[in-house]
């Protein structure tokens, strides 16, 4: 029998021995992937009419020449055989078939079937699939197809698809979860740490981790991870005893191209969806934002297009924003107001140089756009003037992308605490490369001029940022897609996690120290203490092989995520989850907490992980961040359903 270009011993009677001695038609598929020895046997057969079995028979094509002999078989007159092949290249990557043999045989070309006989085929996989949906889907599916022959997509989409979600449609995909056992180590049993605990996923040497979040509802925190290779989602109760994972390698198949290099994001959405994510594979420059996939809506974008998609999950509705500018990045700074970054493609620009071509904009628009709605947006030029020195002299500065931004404001005990002075004011804080923190007073809610409160890095990171070779074996050079650094609010802290490359470690550790081998370095930035804490994350017990990949992944060999209001996750590469605790109040709290349950012995087994390296007072800049009253109209278009006088939505 041959089965995806290979043939497997079988009983004598059977396949194509049966098929041969009886005139049976033999089908063989995918007689592309057929390895070359394969290849010549099949041709052999078809062209010569002989064949030699693995168990020693030979089969001839006349029966004159069996003659009497056992161990000869003769091709019957009416046996025939169909060969099904795809044609070479992307994305079968199979070889070319019809080049080898294609002389031999009667070749037709198989194309796609009609649209009234692909929709016919479609109501029997999904009967309970209203009729519409299947007419929107094969007409989808239509258009995908004439794009790929004319060279506008790669991938050729094929009835198999469509066939794969009229499935889903039809029923829930059937996924199989597979529990594992939480072996949760107390990190503080002998000694007080900034690490409260650790664990390690069960994860297998050649996965790297690509996206970890975590959701908290109810006092109950779960934590989600996503690894690549294959496309697998961990998840877990951060107080459970058990794990579980999911192997979506049926949901994500390979198919992009022969280096598939596949990065996935995860999205944990809120009540009544609690338990349920967002899966997103991002493809080419198209980005996901999920500050808000806790109210159950996501904005997807794409790096240099101009427009935004707003999905409402549970509504089960879409939505386009259409912009007159070329998008860089995007941050939900709240629900109803969102910061852009303008990708100013006409103009080449150093990334060591000054940024003088950044330009943001605020994005107001209803906060909630419901399916009557023309929806109507606003889009607000910002300015941002150079910091003062005093006297009327302004200096000059680097206007960097943010990496992170706060999408609630600080309280107004933290944000007083931040600038120095009382205040309440509307606020967010933000991180990026030339500044350990700033703080934006009045942004975004109010119209007059934003004070902008910036603690200036020594050097920008992207001076120095390139792989450790201690890593990964290799430098590289570019922007990994996960930037690492989350701000948490409630203890007025921005925290990053940053290779050894970018850490002074010359200024951190004693000359007579040797710094450890790390996954990297958590930077605590607190503007509660005015002070920056660098704390090492042990080195992963093993790393995937994929270096190149990895770099694309992160600069360091963890990521980083939110845990609670007091502390961050980290996840290595290796798949190691590590709990940490870096609020002072919560550090302090807890400390007294481990000395009563320790007692009197407990001062000799303390033990800080920590390095205060720098007072970051006197690093205070301050700028005017204000915003224009010019402006911008933006229709939004309903993708669910099309309406008098609104612009209709393309798939």
């Amino acid at each position: 029998m041959m089965s995806s270009g290979i043939f497997r011993n079988i009983p004598s009677e059977f396949s194509q021995v049966k098929a041969v001695k009886l005139g049976h038609v033999l089908v063989v598929d995918e007689a592309d992937k057929a390895p070359t020895n394969v290849t010549c046997i099949l041709k052999t057969l078809v062209e010569n009419g002989e064949m030699i079995l693995a168990d020693g028979r030979r089969i001839v094509a006349s029966s004159a020449s069996v003659n009497g002999r056992e161990n000869v078989i003769a091709i019957h007159p009416d046996f025939r055989m169909i060969v099904l092949a795809n044609r070479p290249g992307f994305p079968f990557l199979g070889n070319d078939f019809f080049g080898t043999l294609g002389d031999i045989f009667s070749c037709h070309a198989v194309d796609n079937p009609k649209p009234h006989s692909e929709l016919e085929m479609l109501r029997q996989y999904g009967p309970n699939v209203p009729d519409p949906i299947l007419q929107k889907l094969v007409a989808a599916f239509g258009e995908l197809r004439n794009l790929a022959d004319q060279g506008i997509i790669n991938y050729p989409y094929s009835t198999r698809e469509v066939v794969n979600i009229v499935k889903h449609l039809q029923g829930p995909a059937l996924i199989n979860i597979q529990e594992y056992p939480v072996e949760r180590h107390e990190e503080r049993s002998q000694t007080f740490t900034e690490e409260c605990a650790s664990w390690t996923l069960p994860l297998d040497e050649i996965n790297l981790v690509c996206d970890i979040a975590t959701s908290c509802e109810n006092e109950e925190t779960t934590l989600y991870v996503v690894a690549c290779n294959p496309i697998t989602l961990y998840f877990m109760n951060m107080t459970g005893k058990s794990g579980y994972f999911v192997d979506f390698f049926d949901i994500f198949p390979r198919m992009a191209s022969r280096v598939w290099q596949p990065f996935v994001t995860v999205a944990p959405l809120g009540n009544p969806l609690k338990g349920q994510v967002i899966l997103h594979e991002q493809q080419e420059t198209y980005k996901m934002c999920k500050e808000f996939s806790h109210n159950n809506w996501l904005v997807f974008y794409k790096e240099k297009g101009n427009s935004l998609t707003v999905l409402d999950v549970l509504e089960g509705q879409a939505h386009t924003i259409s912009l007159p500018i070329n998008l860089k990045t995007v941050f939900l700074v709240a629900e109803d107001k969102w910061l852009l970054v303008e990708s100013r493609t006409n103009q080449w620009v150093d990334v060591h140089s000054i940024s003088w071509n950044v330009l943001k904009y605020l994005l107001t628009k209803p906060a909630h756009i419901g399916s009557e709605d023309s929806g109507v947006c606003q889009l607000f030029v910002l300015n941002e003037e150079p910091p003062s020195t005093g006297l009327g002299v302004t200096q000059e500065r680097d206007f960097s992308i943010p990496h992170k931004i706060s999408s609630d404001q600080l309280s107004s005990e933290n944000l007083s605490s931040a600038v120095g002075q009382k205040i309440a004011s509307p606020n967010r804080i933000l991180s990026d490369e030339s500044n350990y923190a700033t703080v934006v007073v009045g942004f975004p809610d109010l119209v007059s001029p934003s004070e902008v409160y910036s603690w200036k890095r020594p050097s920008s990171l992207h001076e120095s940022r390139v792989t450790d070779t201690a890593f990964y074996g290799r430098k590289t050079s570019g922007t990994p897609k996960q930037s690492n650094c989350v701000t948490l609010l409630d203890t007025n802290q921005i925290v990053r996690i940053l290779p050894p490359g970018e850490v002074p470690l010359k200024d951190i550790y004693p000359k007579d120290v040797t710094p450890p081998q790390t996954a990297g370095f958590i930077e605590v930035t607190d503007l509660q203490s005015k002070k920056l804490r660098y704390i090492p994350i042990p080195r992963s017990e093993h790393l995937s092989p994929y270096t190149t990949w990895l770099s694309t992944i992160s600069d360091t060999d963890a990521l980083l995520a939110e845990w609670g209001k007091s502390g961050v996750l980290t996840v290595d590469m290796g798949g190691c989850i590590r709990l940490w605790e870096t609020g002072l109040e919560h550090l302090q709290r807890s400390l007294m907490e481990w000395r009563n349950m320790i007692g009197q012995e407990g001062d000799r087994h303390m033990q800080s992980n920590s390095y205060d390296y720098l007072n970051i007072s006197e690093m205070l800049e301050l700028q005017l961040f204000q915003v224009q009253t010019g402006h911008a109209l933006l229709e939004t278009g309903i993708c669910s359903e099309q309406r008098t006088g609104e612009k209709s939505i393309s798939k």
